[in-house]
């Protein structure tokens, strides 16, 4: 009888393994899968806009902190250059090109937000500025210059290695992707490929090394309300935010140390750029983000008198005429203010 019942429970235990064992390897499998498409699903993103927090083009100035002399055309009558005009002592033709801006972003919701600020005298045009919408890759934009940063402080070591692992593996943009696993990078190397190649598991293996708390913590402190505030690597974005980190961009970059113009090098390089100014998109440094319906860009123009523009959008794929027209209006604007400023200037002057 114990012997029947032993070779009976061999018998079970017999069949169970290879069931156990399956069953196993489907949950590893389940498990992998799902960590992958956690890793991939801001590809899926789709962000719709059901109405808009304003529809108002609005124009400020803000350049306390942003006054920077580094590539900018001043002449002799400077301090009447300071002198911030209001909206209502601009030209008519500065008001029109400001209305035909605020009508090509009120024609669709897909045309989500803008804002230009001059760096100069900080003159600023924007609308609907404050609403948030997924970040896409712009991310890693306030990524790259919070690393920068900290190594210019020695809190940083851009040559620390980092290991690129299966688990990083991303389908979306980028190189790493079609190399093989287990090399590693420094980050120096791995913000290079993130910046100019957008590539999605440089931007992981980063935040995974620094933490997003860290660069939180930093860009509140700048006045940033939106990026890095959510739970994971991409989180939400708003045009202010975007052009307090692209300013910021610019500010780090004036202090004209070998790290500051080594990072500026990697966003002049980008390969695509969907925003340009007049002189066209050799004279921009960017960081553009898309995925879904989303598709966005923020740029410096290293205009005579450089600006930062910001267009975050719901056109998905069909993005070329919201971002040419409005780089081709925001440069319009841009170079009638300054001639309104110095024509201005030279009747102050000559009084």
């Amino acid at each position: 009888m114990n012997n029947k019942f032993v070779r009976t429970t061999v018998n079970v235990i017999s069949m169970l393994i290879p069931l156990v064992t399956f069953a196993l390897v489907i949950i590893i499998v389940l498990r992998s899968l799902e960590y992958r498409y956690e890793i991939d699903k801001y590809e899926e993103y789709y962000f719709t806009i059901d109405s808009k927090e304003s529809t108002v083009v609005e124009t400020s100035y803000n350049n306390e902190e942003y006054t920077v002399d580094k590539d900018i055309k001043v002449s002799e009558y400077v301090s009447c250059l300071n002198r911030q005009f209001t909206y209502d002592e601009l030209s008519d033709d500065i008001k029109l090109s400001i209305k035909t801006l605020e009508n090509l972003y009120n024609s669709s919701y897909n045309y989500f937000a803008f804002k230009y600020v001059d760096i100069y005298t900080g003159f600023t045009i924007s609308y609907n500025e404050n609403q948030e919408i997924f970040t896409a890759s712009t991310i890693k934009a306030p990524e790259a210059i919070y690393l920068y940063e900290m190594a210019e402080e020695g809190k940083v070591n851009l040559d620390d290695r980092i290991t690129y692992t299966q688990g990083y593996y991303n389908t979306g943009s980028g190189i790493l992707k079609n190399t093989s696993f287990n090399k590693s990078y420094t980050t120096r190397e791995l913000i290079s490929y993130a910046i100019i190649h957008s590539d999605n598991a440089a931007h992981n293996m980063l935040m995974d090394r620094y933490g997003r708390i860290n660069m939180y913590n930093f860009w509140s402190e700048k006045g940033t309300k939106s990026i890095f505030r959510t739970n994971n690597n991409w989180g939400v974005t708003n045009a202010n935010d975007a052009s307090i980190y692209m300013l910021e961009l610019y500010r780090y970059y004036n202090t004209d140390t070998q790290l500051s113009n080594e990072l500026m090098d990697n966003f002049i390089n980008v390969i695509f750029k969907p925003l340009s100014g007049r002189d066209g998109k050799k004279n921009t440094a960017n960081k553009s983000g898309w995925t879904g319906s989303v598709f966005h860009d923020a740029a410096i123009v290293f205009d005579d008198n450089p600006y930062v523009l910001v267009v975050l959008s719901n056109t998905g794929g069909n993005y070329s005429y919201l971002f040419d027209l409005t780089s081709k209006l925001v440069s319009n604007i841009h170079r009638s203010y300054w001639d309104y400023k110095y024509n201005e200037c030279i009747k102050i002057i000559s009084r």
